[in-house]
């Protein structure tokens, strides 16, 4: 970089660290830029850019100025450290500028790929550089919102006052989550139990606990085109199935489409198969479905020898490892992942897949990324300095102990659950790689680094979204990274979904934080940023983490999957809107009780 900008003239002015002269006709912003872009990004710069010494440096250096480049990036990219320093390489090398007529080819060059070192190198730049400074801010300025976004989804550790001496422990507050009764009477499964014995290969014993009523319902609400829609209600779902959502979803789409078959099976004239016998899943056509009947699904049951009992067995398991007591991270947010990941696979990410093995992988890394939560956060983990952030040393804390707790303890010695039996070694190595990747990925405080590393890629292939590109690309990281960030974009979905279900999701997630800082009060910790439920307001909550958060992760996406994206858009800003007017009436309301 050094050689690149050197000049031969007396018009410059020299480093007086390093020595290097500059241009005297660069204006005062790039001239400051590129010095730190020299003493801060030398080690990578020196590595991709070599080339002869500047020439024809009698030329004007004159370009756009550095503002109107600035303000030209990406908004998300834009309120950066390292964002400054794009503008400034960009406004030199604008396109029909002084500045760029008077660089050599080579320099030209250089500087290009300067500019893709940096944006490559971005994530690992440290991380205040990657969050937005804006947000930065006012998190310290004491604005909870931000300081709450800024450490939960930039890792940016902000300085905490600890409750006062004096402060009373207030009561935890949690809503108290009641199954409903898993099996109905008896009565109802003697109906059935003769007609219907070899069909329970098909589909969970608990189906034919359900009325008849039910059953329909579920057969609507579990068929591939229901499963694919965006406005899918969970809740409806939980209530439906007696409280087992993860178990319906998980089994509706890792076994389809054996599932839905076995639904149409079940309901056709009372599930008329006359024919004694087992019903094998290769003879559909026997009990009433056309012979030429197909259905849309994964087929994981025939490409991983993989039977739909022990799938069904194995989501047992995993939804008794979620605590039901906890308001928001149970196995009703668990069955929200799932699905949202399969609806944003369909939507067009699953042109990402090189082979059906990782679409396997990531949607059972969305049924188990929170299995054995307790309900309280890494940063009260932290604080508190609890026996799983010790063993985790304080990194990705619960993540690491999610994807450690479904390999040691849910598959372990159980072999009539283990969904990977029927891999070959070398296959479930793959798995299991890619399942920890994607479950540790889902760590919030990584939010903004995988944006940035998302958005370097983009700007490696210049802008390419062709899906064979990134697949091929580095071995096909690029194509795993967007994976895992789909899978982490459903686990923060919540905001994008459409009413009632954003604002159950909102006052479950309230409940929870606040139950958190309750706990932190009386243990005399930190209370983490909106856990006071003294301070927290509903709306602005909401509001921060969809103006910093969702909606720019979700408008990335957009940049790389862009052909089913504007709903989910639309709907992000139409809840913002919604938030924005719930804020003013907070406050109309806090005034008018603040008065005399």
């Amino acid at each position: 970089l050094h050689t690149k900008i050197r000049q031969s003239d007396s018009n410059t002015v020299t480093c007086h660290r390093c020595r290097t002269n500059y241009s005297k006709e660069m204006s005062s912003e790039q001239h400051l830029a590129m010095l730190g872009l020299v003493h801060n990004a030398q080690d990578q710069a020196e590595n991709a850019i070599k080339g002869p010494a500047r020439k024809n440096s009698h030329k004007r250096v004159s370009s756009m100025p550095l503002m109107q480049s600035y303000n030209a990036l990406p908004l998300p990219c834009r309120n950066t450290t390292w964002g400054m320093g794009l503008a400034t390489i960009n406004s030199i090398t604008e396109a029909g500028s002084d500045s760029r007529a008077a660089l050599t080819p080579e320099q030209l060059l250089g500087l290009e790929s300067l500019r893709k070192v940096l944006m490559s190198c971005a994530a690992d730049e440290g991380v205040e550089g990657m969050v937005p400074k804006s947000l930065l801010m006012t998190a310290q300025s004491g604005d909870r919102v931000s300081a709450y976004l800024a450490s939960e989804f930039g890792g940016v550790k902000m300085e905490e006052k600890k409750p006062g001496k004096g402060l009373a422990a207030l009561k935890r507050s949690v809503r108290k989550i009641t199954n409903a009764n898993r099996f109905l009477g008896g009565l109802n499964r003697a109906v059935f139990e003769k007609k219907t014995e070899s069909i329970a290969q098909f589909f969970p014993k608990e189906y034919m606990a359900l009325t008849s009523t039910a059953r329909e319902t579920l057969q609507s609400m579990l068929s591939w085109e229901s499963l694919k829609r965006w406005d899918f209600n969970i809740f409806e779902l939980s209530e439906v199935c007696n409280g087992r959502p993860l178990l319906f979803i998980g089994w509706a789409i890792l076994c389809s489409p054996h599932a839905q078959n076995a639904m149409d099976m079940a309901n056709i004239s009372g599930a008329k198969c006359e024919r004694p016998g087992s019903i094998t899943e290769s003879e559909p056509s026997d009990c009433g479905l056309p012979k030429n009947a197909k259905k849309e699904g994964y087929n994981f049951v025939e490409s991983f020898n993989v039977a739909p009992s022990t799938i069904c067995e194995f989501l047992r398991v995993v939804e008794s490892e979620y605590n039901a007591r906890n308001p928001y991270h149970n196995a009703t947010h668990a069955a929200d992942v799932l699905q949202t990941t399969h609806v944003l696979l369909q939507c067009g990410a699953k042109k990402f897949v090189s082979k059906s093995l990782e679409e396997y992988s990531l949607l059972v890394a969305a049924a188990v990324h929170d299995i054995q939560h307790p309900g309280k956060n890494n940063n009260y983990q932290i604080n508190a300095r609890t026996e799983v952030a010790l063993r985790y040393n304080d990194t990705a804390v619960l993540e690491n102990m999610h994807v450690s707790r479904l390999f040691s303890h849910v598959l372990g010695a159980r072999r009539n659950i283990d969904i990977f039996n029927g891999l070959t070694e070398e296959q479930y190595s793959s798995v299991r790689a890619c399942i920890i990747r994607t479950v540790i990925d889902t760590d919030m405080a990584r939010h903004f680094r995988n944006m940035s590393k998302l958005k370097g890629y983009l700007a490696e292939m210049d802008g390419v979204v062709d899906p064979k590109e990134w697949k091929g690309y580095q071995n096909g990281i690029a194509a795993s990274k967007v994976l895992q960030f789909v899978l982490h974009l459903a686990d923060i979905s919540n905001p994008a979904k459409p009413a009632p279900v954003f604002e159950e999701w909102t006052d479950r997630v309230l409940e929870e934080f606040f139950a958190q800082g309750d706990a932190e009060a009386k243990e005399n910790l930190p209370i983490s940023p909106l856990c006071d439920r003294k301070t927290t307001s509903r709306a602005s909550s909401q509001i921060g983490f969809i103006r910093y958060v969702v909606k720019p992760a979700f408008e990335l996406l957009e940049q790389i999957i862009p052909e089913s994206m504007g709903e989910i858009l639309d709907q992000i800003d139409s809840n913002l809107s919604y938030w924005e007017q719930a804020l003013v009436k907070e406050e109309v309301e806090k005034s008018s009780l603040d008065e005399p």
